[in-house]
């Protein structure tokens, strides 16, 4: 059973790949550089994650459980509690998206690099696969107590359109967007494919956030 210290040690070295991930790109990851980046004796790293395909299973498994919450089985912090409405959903996910990109926007950096890796790594694409399966479960599982018709499309939808916008307001070539654009995008989409099952009395009050 691994002990208290060497799961601290493990995370630590996590941490320290996600940081050389951001700063240094994918290139820049080798065991020596994160001994040096996390001020372990030579080998450290080596001992926990033995090959490079394993520090980059334990960047993409430590950017997951920053965004988790609970223990045993955890969720998506966005569904820490329970969701009250579409305009309820759409706050939480822009200030997600929007934290993404400036607050976290190192650790967003690092899951590019990531992505990029996953394509000539199949153990690593595998991890990131299911990691994005849990959030698009909870995202569908979310989406269909709100009524909408066809939950796991819709959470597609809404996961695409707030990778774009992550994108955008951190690498891409527009003018990053505000927590308010990213919520009135995220809005258009939720309430295109939700208002036609939501009372018209209730609709008003969607648009206003409440």
């Amino acid at each position: 059973m691994p002990s208290r210290k060497g799961d601290l040690r493990r995370t630590a070295i996590a941490d320290t790949i996600i940081e050389i991930l951001a700063t240094h790109g994918s290139r820049g990851l080798t065991h020596r550089a994160v001994d040096a980046a996390a001020g372990l004796p030579d080998g450290s790293s080596s001992y926990y994650f033995r090959s490079r395909g394993a520090l980059l299973i334990a960047a993409a498994e430590r950017l997951a459980q920053l965004d988790m919450v609970g223990d045993g089985d955890p969720e998506p912090a966005v569904a820490a509690e329970p969701v009250t409405g579409v305009g309820d959903l759409c706050d939480r996910f822009a200030h997600l998206v929007h934290e993404q990109a400036t607050t976290h926007r190192r650790r967003t950096v690092a899951r590019y690099e990531l992505s990029l890796e996953a394509t000539r790594n199949p153990e690593v694409a595998a991890v990131i696969t299911e990691i994005g399966s849990r959030f698009t479960e909870v995202a569908a599982r979310t989406l269909g107590n709100l009524g909408t018709r066809d939950p796991l499309s819709d959470a597609r939808a809404l996961i695409a359109v707030c990778a774009g916008l992550v994108f955008e307001s951190t690498l891409g070539a527009q003018q990053p967007y505000t927590e308010q654009e990213m919520r009135a995008v995220i809005f258009d989409l939720l309430t295109a494919r939700t208002l036609a099952v939501v009372p018209e009395a209730n609709q008003d009050a969607l648009s206003s956030g409440a």
